[in-house]
């Protein structure tokens, strides 16, 4: 619902926009466009430094992205205890070379084994 009316205003600004163009001379529409996407650009601009800023910050406080163990091995790797982020910890087991999460009470699984 909200996008549909942020769309509509849009366009209805587009068309409010063009219509004032319209009025204007060809040159005098060209200097009101260049002021506007002046300023337009410099809100956009300021926009994205300041979500890039933020999301920055934000992968600075979890700790990064990647979920590593003490010696750096990467989570494909890893055994046991695993710390990513603020999530909070995974217990994984390696069975026979397959690597099982643990999402609560498993009970008893039966894991393909390879054909040697």
């Amino acid at each position: 619902m909200i996008t549909a009316v942020v769309l509509f205003a849009a366009g209805a600004g587009l068309a409010g926009w063009l219509t004032f163009l319209v009025g204007q001379s060809l040159d005098r529409a060209g200097q009101w466009t260049t002021v506007v996407g002046f300023f337009v650009s410099t809100a956009l601009g300021v926009a994205g430094v300041v979500l890039g800023l933020l999301t920055w910050r934000q992968g600075r406080r979890a700790g990064g992205l990647a979920a590593t163990t003490g010696d750096g091995a990467g989570v494909e790797q890893a055994v046991g205890e695993v710390r990513i982020g603020r999530t909070g910890s995974v217990r994984m087991s390696d069975t026979g070379g397959v690597t099982v999460a643990n999402t609560g009470v498993m009970g008893d699984i039966d894991l393909p084994r390879e054909q040697r």
